[in-house]
C-alpha cells in the first residue's frame, strides 16, 4: 500500500497525541513492503526527527501553512485536498482527527476521546475542540477506519450513532497505546542528578504530568496538596508538569518548571516517588503508563480509558475528584510501604504487556482490512 500519515501533532514540542503519531509512526514505517507518505505542517516548528525517515520507502512533504488557517480551510472550503498535499494514496490516516477533504484512497483517523462534546467540557475545551467537533459532525461518517485507543472511547464513539453520526462498528477498532522501551531502563544516578540540576528539581517529589485544560482537575490536586501541607510536618514537593513554567505559582512545595522535553521524560518519572493523575476524563492516560513502566506508584481517577487495558492492581483508583479524597489517598499510599511495592510491581507487569510495536501491529492490520 501506498500509505499517507499527518504527522504534524508530532513537532518536537509535542503532547499525548504528539507523542502517539510519533512512535507509531517511527513503528509503521518500519514495514519496508509498504510505502509511506509522511505530510508534516507548521508555520514555525520543524519536523520530527527521528530514523526512519531516512528508510526507502518513506517520503516526507513539509508545509508551511499556519496551521489554525489550513484547518479552517479544510473546514469550510474543503480545500487543499490530501491528493494535492501528499500525492495520490491508499490510505491516509489523520492520527489528531483534523479530517481532511479526500477523494481517493481509504479515509482513516483516530479519536482520542470526545470529552469536548459534553456539556462540562469547560472554555479550554470548548475553544481547542470547536474545530475538531466541527470535523466530526462534517466528516466522521465518511471515515472507513476510525481507531480508538481504549474500549471506553470506542462505546464514546459507537454512542454517536443516536446523534445523527452512524459510525459502522465494524469501523471501529481499537488499538491500545503502548510504552517505550527507554521508560524501563533506569538511568543511573549522576544521570538523574544531572537532569533535577538542569530543571532545578528536587531529589523528591510527587509528580502530576498534564495540560491546565480544565478536565486535567489541576485546582483539586493543588487544593489536596494544600490540605496535606497543612496537617504534614513533611512532604515531598508538588511538580506539575505541562502546566507553564509560572513563576507566580511556584515556590518551595508547589513547582510548575514548564515544558520538560520528551528525551528527559524518563528521568523525569524515576525521580518521583508518586504520580497523581486525577482528571476527569481521558481517553486513555498515557502519563499512567509510563509511570507504571519507570516503577513510580499511579493515584488516578475512574475515568481512565487505560483501565480498560490493565490491571486494576497497578494503581490506586480514586472513588471521586475531591481535594480530600485525593488528599486521604496521597497521605495513604505514601504511608503504606507494603501497598507501594506491590503496586509497582503489578504496575510494571502491566506495562510490559503494553507496547508501541503491538499498537503498530494492531494499527496495520486495521490499514490492510479496511483496503480489502
Amino acid at each position: 500500500m501506498r500509505i499517507g500519515i499527518d504527522i504534524s501533532s508530532a513537532s518536537p514540542v509535542r503532547t499525548g497525541i504528539g507523542t502517539y503519531t510519533y512512535e507509531l509512526v517511527r513503528r509503521l514505517v518500519r514495514h519496508s513492503d509498504h510505502e509511506f507518505v509522511l505530510l508534516f505542517n507548521s508555520f514555525r516548528q520543524p519536523p520530527p526527527e527521528f530514523p526512519e525517515l531516512k528508510n526507502s520507502n518513506v517520503t516526507l512533504k513539509h508545509h508551511r501553512f499556519p496551521g489554525p488557517a489550513l484547518v479552517n480551510s479544510w473546514q469550510t472550503l474543503g480545500k487543499p485536498d490530501i491528493e494535492s498535499l501528499v500525492g495520490p494514496v491508499d490510505l491516509f490516516h489523520s492520527p489528531a482527527t483534523m479530517l481532511p477533504p479526500q477523494h481517493r484512497g481509504i479515509r482513516a483517523t483516530t479519536i482520542h476521546d470526545l470529552f469536548f462534546l459534553r456539556p462540562d467540557s469547560g472554555p479550554q475545551a470548548a475553544l481547542g475542540g470547536s474545530l475538531i467537533r466541527a470535523m466530526i459532525e462534517k466528516r466522521l461518517c465518511d471515515q472507513h477506519l476510525i481507531l480508538v485507543n481504549s474500549q471506553s472511547t470506542a462505546r464514546e464513539v459507537l454512542a454517536l450513532e443516536g446523534k445523527g453520526l452512524p459510525p459502522d462498528p465494524s469501523r471501529v477498532v481499537v488499538t491500545p497505546l503502548g510504552v517505550d522501551e527507554r521508560f524501563f531502563t533506569r538511568p543511573d544516578e549522576s544521570n538523574l542528578r544531572e537532569f533535577r540540576a538542569r530543571h532545578h528539581l528536587p531529589d523528591d517529589y510527587i509528580l502530576h504530568v498534564g495540560t491546565r485544560e480544565p478536565r486535567k482537575n489541576l485546582d483539586d490536586l493543588l487544593a489536596a496538596y494544600r490540605l496535606l501541607l497543612a496537617s504534614n510536618r513533611y512532604l515531598p514537593p508538588l511538580v506539575c508538569v505541562g502546566s507553564g513554567n509560572d513563576s507566580k505559582q511556584s515556590h518551595t512545595e508547589i513547582i510548575f518548571p514548564g515544558y520538560i522535553p520528551d528525551s528527559d521524560m524518563p528521568a523525569l518519572y524515576r525521580s518521583a516517588s508518586l504520580l497523581v493523575f486525577p482528571s476527569r476524563h481521558e481517553g486513555f492516560g498515557l502519563p499512567i503508563l509510563e509511570a507504571m513502566a519507570s516503577g513510580v506508584p499511579v493515584i488516578c481517577s475512574s475515568a481512565m480509558g487505560a483501565l480498560d487495558h490493565i490491571s486494576r492492581d497497578s494503581v490506586s483508583i480514586l472513588p471521586d475528584n475531591s481535594p480530600t479524597t485525593i488528599a486521604a489517598a496521597i497521605e495513604t499510599l505514601l504511608g503504606d510501604s507494603v501497598t507501594l511495592q506491590n503496586q509497582v510491581s503489578s504496575g510494571h507487569q502491566s506495562a510490559r504487556s503494553m507496547t508501541w510495536d503491538k499498537c503498530a501491529a494492531r494499527t496495520l492490520e486495521a490499514y490492510t482490512a479496511a483496503t480489502e
